[in-house]
């Protein structure tokens, strides 16, 4: 390029470096676009060892990339690749929830027809969530997409735990317990399957926590949640049910003591 003749306007032909200064930079090799706008593609990959991906974009969205859309106004920013699909599926993830709520709402209203011990039932949920959580911390682990899943799984059967012991408290005040009578009495009879099942449920998942192949790296998040999410809600339930339920029974329904049987004496 330096030695690249150039024609004058007088008809000599000279070097390029003589009459300019040649400056070599990457140039664009070509141009994508993406719903007829310009884009410019920024990549990365994360090295989980050392790095959050959930943290990272935290700081990028309320840090780097506020202050590089006010330089420049007329760029627009968006998340692609993997966490654009990550985003797609969080978000119909979360509406599917909304709908499965939703009919088991519905579907147990009907069942019980009473909202008081639908929303016990219900409160089986944030303490799933909260078990999650705790086995989490325990081993170190991030939530993650997969375990999202675990969350699914784990709703059906902590809401299961808790209206086996409902229909049980119920049908014990259908044969004319008192509240306190049929809630003492469904919780002994109830404790061995409630306990038992959970206590399955968690042991038979132990040995996927414990696999350490890279095929099961990716469903121990949703293991982990889905075990202790187990375990954690239905141990609560045998103490939140019958706690709730006495709340929020009606006194006169039936909290105060059973009335003692009359019985006949022998007449001499």
């Amino acid at each position: 390029m330096e030695e690249l003749r150039i024609r004058t306007g007088t008809g000599d032909s000279v070097p390029l470096s003589m009459i300019g200064d040649v400056t070599f930079r990457p140039g664009v090799t070509q141009i994508r676009r993406t719903d007829r706008e310009r884009t410019l593609q920024v990549t990365a990959n994360i090295d989980e060892s050392v790095s959050n991906i959930s943290e990272i974009r935290y700081e990028l969205e309320n840090g780097y990339l506020d202050e590089l859309s006010a330089q420049y106004p007329g760029i627009t920013l968006r998340w692609a690749g993997s966490q654009e699909e990550l985003d797609k599926f969080m978000s119909s993830l979360m509406r599917n929830m909304m709908f499965a709520m939703f009919a088991i709402f519905f579907l147990l209203a009907v069942a019980f027809r009473s909202y008081s011990q639908l929303l016990i039932i219900m409160t089986a949920i944030p303490f799933g969530y909260l078990g999650a959580i705790v086995g989490h911390l325990l081993l170190g682990l991030d939530l993650s997409m997969y375990s999202i899943l675990g969350i699914v799984a784990a709703v059906g059967v902590v809401i299961n735990d808790n209206l086996v012991l409902m229909d049980s408290i119920n049908t014990l005040r259908d044969q004319g317990y008192n509240a306190i009578k049929a809630v003492e009495k469904a919780a002994e009879e109830r404790f061995r399957p409630i306990f038992l099942t959970s206590v399955t449920t968690f042991v038979g998942l132990m040995p996927l926590m414990a696999e350490t192949s890279v095929q099961a790296q990716f469903l121990i998040p949703t293991v982990v949640l889905l075990a202790f999410g187990v375990f954690f809600a239905s141990t609560v339930t045998l103490l939140r049910v019958p706690i709730l339920y006495l709340l929020l029974d009606d006194p006169a329904m039936g909290c105060e003591p059973a009335a003692p049987s009359s019985s006949r004496g022998n007449t001499g």
